[in-house]
């Protein structure tokens, strides 16, 4: 089947059109095709012509053509190499010639523009996911291109920092004399509805869908049927639709608010009880960690700075925060991967201080948020029955287990497959078969959700859901609030490497004051009631609004 099959589209010069689309639907193809890797540097057939800036891809060069159009990968580590972020920006501008100081004046630019003026001499490594994705937007951003394109330039972002890299962007993009046209695949719909000009929908490698945001995400159905998410507002106008009869459209809460402030108008009701914590079990807590410190070699911060947490037997806890806040790091310490520079993490009353990796996988999956940390084995069944293997498993015990994991994500027929040819969304789903197979009491799950659709999306917490009601102990890590609101229990919000938020998710999450000085963006549909002037309990979702307007 064709990656792409008989696609038509125009792109004006300035325009911002995103590529929206389940995983498998062409996006990432699509892109490829507009900066001349298809076809001079990915094998394939090729038929029809695409033009870009008024040159026929077969026919130009791909490094005239990656000079005007400049290209962010959805993996963005395979863009990454140099010694410093400033080393990383100044390597295409040195290899195009540019005078030093013209050089140094873009490289403060751009830096500036997503966020990371103060990290000139911070290795690419030492980076948070998020971090490093601002640092790979930046270097193709200081070469100026005439054409932007980005492949998932938001995943592993926090929602404050999408709007702030998309806003310098599309700054560049309006700016006179430089406007950029910018195409961008993307399954952030929030984004797309705030950011882009126009909607190109791809299913099965052909256009299923074109037209402004608003006219996009007002097929929530069909959206959702094809495994794409939309904004939440736009979920909210769909409900109101189909409640009311009338024609509600909005995407933003400033939108929904004035469609909504005469005829919305819930009574006051009695707050719900917020209690400081969840009930814990009476047993020792599954993890505790204890005025935990931490430090990287080399460097003088914290990562993290007296942490004190407790984690009881078969709750949800989703942990949140910017990025580089601290949260990667500290999901690390409870497996062992780090240990800390002060206090102490114990897992099950074991000292993660004296015990191995290994030892400690019997208690704790850990899932990487980059599925490539964990993934080298031939073929994905092999892939997934390491850990099994490693803990002892063996035989037919060992092939049922690793048959269920790859039937449970709908992985069987890749099974022979080398996992490191799948593509990026499969990756994950390969490591989550992995990690899904060692059924150890705890699952530690970093951005499990980053850069699938909202079908494998709602599989894969549906999979973790079945775990947690069996007595799994899960903790998250998410920038999406509307899968912590769903479905944790518990939440903690880590700022600067410290603890400043621990309580029952409504407790937590409704609190926008506190959300919103540390740098979060709180749900829409909570935005919109503070605005609208509800009583507590804010919303936490479209449904919760549509449950306060039966107590009108």
């Amino acid at each position: 089947m064709p990656a792409l099959c008989g696609i038509d589209l125009q792109v004006a010069h300035g325009e911002f059109v995103a590529l929206m689309g389940p995983l498998g639907a062409g996006k990432s193809t699509l892109c490829f095709a507009l900066n001349g890797a298809i076809p001079h540097a990915i094998a394939g057939e090729l038929s029809g012509q695409a033009l870009v800036l008024g040159q026929d891809t077969r026919d130009t060069a791909m490094g005239y053509l990656s000079s005007q159009v400049g290209l962010v990968f959805e993996d963005v580590e395979a863009q990454l190499f140099s010694a410093s972020v400033a080393d990383e920006v100044a390597f295409g501008l040195e290899a195009i010639g540019l005078p030093a100081e013209e050089i140094e004046q873009r490289i403060d630019e751009s830096l500036r523009l997503v966020g990371l003026a103060g990290f000139r001499h911070r290795s690419p490594r030492t980076l948070s996911g998020g971090e490093q994705k601002r640092l790979a937007l930046a270097s193709v951003l200081a070469m100026r291109p005439q054409i932007l394109v980005l492949d998932e330039p938001t995943l592993g972002l926090d929602p404050r920092a999408r709007r702030t890299v998309l806003e310098a962007i599309n700054s560049l993009r309006l700016a006179h004399g430089r406007g950029m046209t910018v195409v961008m695949a993307s399954q952030d719909a929030e984004s797309v509805a705030r950011f882009a000009d126009r909607v190109l929908v791809l299913r099965q490698g052909q256009v299923a869908l074109v037209g402004s945001p608003g006219e996009v995400f007002s097929q929530v159905e069909q959206m959702q049927q094809w495994g794409i998410q939309v904004p939440q507002l736009a979920q909210l106008a769909c409900l109101l639709r189909q409640r009311t009869g009338r024609q509600f459209s909005f995407l933003q809460a400033e939108e929904a608010a004035a469609a909504l402030a005469d005829i919305v108008q819930p009574k006051a009701l009695p707050a719900e009880p917020l209690p400081e914590q969840v009930p814990l079990s009476p047993e020792a807590p599954r993890i505790d960690i204890h005025e935990i410190s931490f430090s990287y070699p080399g460097s003088a911060q914290y990562a993290l700075q007296g942490i004190n947490l407790q984690i009881a037997r078969g709750e949800w806890l989703a942990i949140i925060g910017v990025n580089g806040s601290g949260k990667s790091t500290l999901l690390k310490h409870l497996n062992g991967l780090l240990k800390p520079t002060a206090g102490a993490v114990y897992v099950d009353g074991l000292d993660t201080r004296t015990r191995q990796v290994g030892e400690l996988a019997r208690v704790v999956s850990y899932l990487p948020q980059n599925p490539d940390h964990m993934i080298f084995s031939a073929s994905v069944r092999q892939e997934v029955a390491f850990g099994p293997r490693k803990l002892g498993m063996q035989g037919q015990t060992l092939e049922d287990r690793v048959t269920e994991a790859l039937d449970l994500l709908g992985l069987a027929p890749y099974g022979e497959h080398p996992p490191a040819v799948l593509g990026y969304g499969l990756r994950r789903q390969v490591a989550l078969a992995s990690v899904l197979a060692m059924d150890a009491p705890v699952l530690a799950l970093d951005e499990p959700t980053v850069g699938l659709d909202l079908e494998i999306t709602q599989r894969l917490m549906d999979i973790v859901s079945a775990r947690h009601v069996q007595g799994t102990t899960v903790v998250m890590i998410t920038h999406d609030l509307q899968w912590v609101a769903r479905y944790a229990q518990r939440v903690a919000i880590l700022y600067q490497g410290r603890l400043v938020a621990w309580g029952c998710v409504r407790q937590v999450l409704t609190d926008l004051e506190q959300l919103i000085a540390i740098g979060m963006e709180p749900l829409p549909v909570t935005t919109l009631a503070s605005m609208l002037r509800w009583p507590p309990p804010l919303p936490l979702s479209a449904d919760d609004v549509m449950a306060r307007m039966t107590h009108e």
